[in-house]
């Protein structure tokens, strides 16, 4: 069995059995998503996977992004999906056409990539995807990062699990104790040649000039993974902290987090990291975003709190008055209008009698036709939650307190968002 195996193939099949075999059942009710751009990294993925899931009989699809941003692009796609016939794999290639070049061309074209590979994910019935990072990834990555300056969250190593933000899709990533050049030498004993990426050597992008720099400064791949592997329990350490304030400090109001204003604004003089980390946490849960605000906002944030100001960032409303401080969601910021049965704004799902004709959206005016004032929410605060529309007009508002049939809640607990899983 390739799990006793000590060469390379023996290797990356463990590495998939560990990251993959306790977690089976999720693969018993859709396939297991690999994502394979044709390069060495992918390319092993996608073989090694298949070698792995054929034990147990786990379906396995192959899925493939073209930028469509060079020449070849579409080729290459090809080349990917000939492979995969080959393999008996499903294959599907998703072109995107809304990139364009231009400054930080390569993290828009990363968020482009991951947002349709989201979407397939859920059209295929996938509840994991396969990523093809390895410890070189890693390392680059700490080296790119920490010349950014960022925080201990950004430095430390990568999860070789995660769930992706807004769905029940997680990313897999069981390559990350493994080098690039042993995925190479694994094709190589296959007879398999990948394709390589022109711009992996062009040094205009900054993960490729890294990658020159690391090499000429003789900076050792496993040596950085040490240091990321080290942040990352730190990061970890620092998350349980903040998930036991969050208990003792928040509470969740229909939408809305609640602070304990007094405590929590002592927590900046007794320990300020976890009060920032618990305020980034919050704005993301409440404003349905992932990124969380440059530092300088964040310094601001902290000032108004403290001198019980009320201010917007990110897309919320932060309220510090006594006793207590709300953060809702501010009203200008929401999503537009979507399919009742798709989460709205980022993070609301709604239960009730979906239909095609109906959306749902944000009460906004539409307030005035309602008696909301029962809820005890603050006015701002229903008229960014979600309402239920046929056309112009207005079907129910769960959260205003007027329902009808239907039911709104958020795709996430806030208590469950803090938990990297």
């Amino acid at each position: 069995m390739a799990a006793q195996d000590s060469t390379i193939g023996g290797r990356l099949w463990t590495s998939l059995e560990t990251l993959l075999g306790p977690r089976r059942s999720r693969f018993e009710s859709g396939p297991l998503g690999v994502a394979i751009s044709g390069g060495g990294d992918s390319t092993a993925l996608l073989l090694a996977t298949l070698d792995w899931a054929k034990e147990d009989g786990i379906d396995v699809r192959a899925v493939t992004v073209d930028h469509g941003l060079r020449d070849g692009s579409a080729a290459e796609a090809d080349h990917v999906a000939t492979l995969c016939a080959g393999l008996g794999c499903p294959h599907d290639t998703l072109t995107l056409t809304n990139l364009v070049l231009g400054p930080n061309l390569q993290a828009r074209a990363r968020d482009a990539r991951y947002e349709a590979m989201k979407d397939w994910a859920g059209t295929v019935g996938c509840n994991a995807v396969l990523l093809g990072h390895t410890a070189d990834d890693v390392a680059e990555t700490l080296v790119l990062r920490l010349r950014r300056g960022a925080g201990i969250d950004g430095l430390a190593r990568m999860a070789a699990w995660r769930l992706a933000a807004h769905t029940s899709l997680h990313w897999g990533r069981p390559f990350l104790d493994i080098r690039r050049a042993e995925l190479r030498d694994y094709l190589g004993a296959k007879g398999i040649t990948p394709i390589e990426d022109p711009s992996n050597e062009d040094p205009s992008f900054d993960r490729i000039a890294v990658r020159h720099a690391m090499a000429s400064l003789g900076l050792d791949v496993a040596t950085l993974c040490q240091s990321a592997t080290a942040l990352g329990e730190a990061r970890d350490t620092l998350d349980h902290r903040m998930r036991v304030l969050a208990r003792e400090l928040i509470r969740e109001d229909r939408g809305d987090l609640i602070f304990a204003l007094a405590p929590f604004s002592d927590l900046f003089a007794s320990e300020p990291e976890h009060a920032r980390r618990l305020l980034v946490a919050a704005l993301a849960w409440v404003g349905g975003k992932s990124d969380a605000p440059r530092r300088a906002e964040q310094r601001r944030l902290r000032e108004n709190i403290l001198n019980r100001q009320a201010c917007t960032l990110a897309g919320c409303r932060i309220e510090p008055n006594l006793p207590d401080m709300r953060i809702g969601r501010e009203l200008s910021a929401v999503a537009g209008p979507s399919q009742t049965d798709a989460v709205w704004d980022g993070r609301w799902i709604l239960d009730g009698p979906h239909a095609p004709e109906l959306t749902v959206g944000a009460l906004g005016d539409d307030i005035n036709s309602i008696d909301w004032r029962a809820t005890g929410l603050p006015r701002k605060t229903v008229m960014a939650s979600p309402a239920v529309r046929r056309g112009d007009s207005l079907i129910a508002a769960p959260i205003a307190g007027w329902s009808e049939g239907w039911d709104a809640f958020p795709r996430v607990a806030f208590a469950q968002a803090l938990i990297r899983r």
